[in-house]
């Protein structure tokens, strides 16, 4: 085996260095990338957080709408529905009255009989 020179030294002490300079600069990028993630990262967050909020409130409002529609709209199913059972009973009290849906004998006798037949 030979024996080590100096050269040989300078060139290992180069390689060494070299390396351990690649490795600094390379931790320093990894860190100042890291903290721009963060960065970017806490301005999504916000920006999230934000519409997250934007988004509940229209879904509050789009809620309190909706009860408001649905409670208009049950008044109107109400009102429609009561006039459908006037209607009903104004129909029994003309067909009662026309004799309409009465036995035969029955029917002759109502007090618009006539009128049921007549054309």
């Amino acid at each position: 085996m030979g024996s080590i020179s100096a050269m040989d030294i300078v060139q290992l002490v180069t390689l060494v260095a070299g390396i351990l300079g690649i490795v600094w600069y390379l931790q320093r990028s990894i860190s100042g990338l890291r903290v721009e993630i963060k960065q970017d990262i806490a301005a999504l967050r916000a920006e999230f957080k934000a519409d997250i909020a934007a988004t509940n409130e229209r879904i509050d409002r789009l809620r309190t709408e909706l009860k408001a529609d649905i409670a208009a709209t049950n008044e109107r199913i109400d009102r429609l529905q009561s006039a459908v059972n006037d209607n009903g009973q104004r129909l029994a009290r003309i067909e009662g009255y026309l004799g309409i849906g009465m036995p035969a004998e029955t029917a002759a006798r109502a007090a618009g009989a006539g009128l049921a037949t007549a054309g």
